[in-house]
């Protein structure tokens, strides 16, 4: 039978008013759990954004984007989980790698780093994006530069039907037109398919050209309920005439060369929340933005009905999450497999949101990179984070890794891990009338403590042709520690339709918020007898 998803489970406790579902409705944005496994540290350094690459030998690879003083570099991740550097390659001398992304093109895997001038300094010339593979040695191979973009700052790459494409938007600290689109499936010869201007004056009621409109960031995803490819820019500090706005912009890419516009909603006037980045929900119905400015909320908004031409109220606002602190400043966020918000942080580190009810981020692990510095020392702390997923045979998030580039400490490999199942039986020769016991046991690994529901699904499937019965119950999580352990009972009936029985015990378990999963399954062979 099909495994029950939780949300759906906690709403049915919430209205039946049952005595253990407090503690998952207790968690705040404002005060969230410390969860997850601080595993190595890399050296310290300037890390800006980070990129993750599994080779085709099962190597881990982080690229780093490092600044100004490094360029670029790339690590390891070893089989014993240490962090170390393999190769380094510099960018133009006054210049800084901002972003970088890895993709997969023709069985090759590459990193593409966006490289710009410093704020507020005269434009140094150089190229806007440098383009890398990932040898089986391990190291960095240079690919191609792109010359004519001055400047790139949070990028993207998405493959739509069969071909990759990057996303580069262009002039962030100088002013620039907008984003370039290039077909890079041949990364040695990227093809420019379109332009998009970031300036939408007919959109914005402001009815002139603007004069300083640069898209931060942007994001490409493909929708997996329609299938079609959407762009979403966060454009910042857009002076068109008189009027001083930022925001966010969504874009159909299905056919790259032709982008059309599907809605665009202000975020805010005179920048008090100015969009830094977004990402949408899988199903492409919620969109997650951020805001590079202190103490400023996550929105989530409704895009599952844009409302097009109309930049006050395109799309609907449906919740804010409120910052960790009056100087936390959330930066960048990525959502995992639908059920999962990764958000990076200035000062506060990587925040992980249960996303399990979409328009209701729920912080479940707070990873801080940033121990012994004053949470008030400026824009320092995390910039930017890649994760690595890993699932069981159900599709059930496993484990979850997550690479954190710390502009002053480096990089940090942090994991979080499902909850470990353990089964056994208290006997397995049985007499009409006893009980076949089960004991289950829960070791709630990487995740906060607290009181909250576990769903069980227990089930005997038996190999003869004879159907016992179904096991299965709702096991309150009242642990001690980390550990939850319930028993579970069958009554052997008084005249049993069988006298050996071989058979396998399913037994699955969600975490709390719906997250993390596994299953684990163990074989058994009762036998009814010899009774007195």
């Amino acid at each position: 039978m099909p495994f029950p998803r939780l949300s759906k489970l906690l709403h049915v406790l919430a209205a039946s008013g049952s005595a253990f579902f407090g503690g998952a409705a207790s968690l705040r944005a404002q005060d969230p759990p410390v969860g997850g496994e601080l595993v190595n540290v890399g050296p310290a350094g300037t890390n800006h954004a980070v990129a993750f690459h599994r080779d085709a030998a099962g190597r881990r690879f982080v690229g780093v984007a490092a600044g100004m003083s490094a360029g670029i570099e790339l690590y390891e991740i070893t089989a014993d989980d240490r962090v170390v550097l393999r190769d380094q390659t510099p960018i133009t001398p006054g210049r800084i790698s901002r972003d970088i992304d890895g993709f997969v093109s023709g069985g090759r895997r590459y990193f593409v780093v966006g490289e710009e001038s410093p704020n507020f300094t005269p434009v140094i010339p150089g190229p806007g994006a440098r383009f890398y593979e990932l040898t089986s040695a391990g190291r960095l191979q240079h690919v191609i530069d792109l010359p004519y973009i001055e400047g790139v700052h949070n990028q993207a790459v998405c493959e739509i039907q069969g071909r990759v494409y990057y996303f580069a938007p262009s002039g962030v600290a100088h002013g620039g037109p907008g984003v370039f689109f290039f077909d890079v499936t041949d990364p040695a010869q990227p093809q420019l398919v379109g332009l998009l201007n970031a300036g939408l004056p007919q959109l914005t009621g402001c009815g002139q050209t603007p004069l300083d409109a640069h898209v931060h960031s942007v994001t490409a995803r493909v929708n997996r309920t329609n299938g079609r490819a959407y762009l979403y820019l966060s454009v910042q500090l857009s002076l068109i005439q008189v009027c001083l706005r930022d925001y966010i912009s969504m874009y159909d890419i299905t056919d790259p060369s032709r982008a059309r516009l599907v809605g665009l909603q202000f975020t805010s006037m005179l920048g008090y929340w100015p969009p830094h980045s977004c990402w949408p929900s899988e199903d492409g119905t919620r969109l997650y933005a951020t805001s590079e400015y202190y103490a400023n909320p996550l929105r989530v908004y409704d895009i599952s009905a844009v409302i097009p031409n109309d930049p006050v109220n395109g799309f609907r606002l449906v919740r804010e999450v409120p910052a960790l602190t009056p100087v936390a400043v959330y930066h960048d966020a990525v959502v995992v497999d639908d059920s999962l918000l990764v958000v990076s942080g200035y000062e506060h580190g990587t925040t992980v949101f249960s996303i399990e009810d979409l328009d209701n981020p729920i912080p479940i692990a707070q990873l801080d990179t940033s121990t012994g510095r004053p949470w008030n020392s400026g824009l320092v702390g995390n910039w930017g984070t890649d994760f690595e997923v890993v699932k069981d045979p159900l599709g059930l998030v496993r484990e979850l890794s997550l690479f954190v580039g710390d502009l002053q400490r480096g990089l940090h490999y942090f994991r979080l891990a499902a909850p470990s199942l353990d089964l056994r039986v208290g006997r397995t020769r049985l007499c009409p009338g006893q009980e076949f016991r089960i004991e289950a046991s829960i070791d709630h690994l990487g995740l906060p403590t607290g009181d909250g529901p576990f769903l069980w699904e227990l089930r005997l499937d038996f190999a003869g042709p004879t159907q016992v019965g179904l096991i299965s119950g709702l096991i309150p999580g009242l642990y001690a520690g980390n550990l939850a352990v319930a028993d579970l009972s069958y009554l052997v009936p008084s005249i049993a339709p069988w006298s050996e029985l071989e058979f396998e015990l399913v037994g699955r378990v969600f975490d709390p918020f719906g997250c993390l999963g596994v299953e684990r399954r163990l074989p058994l062979k009762v036998v009814l007898g010899p009774c007195p």
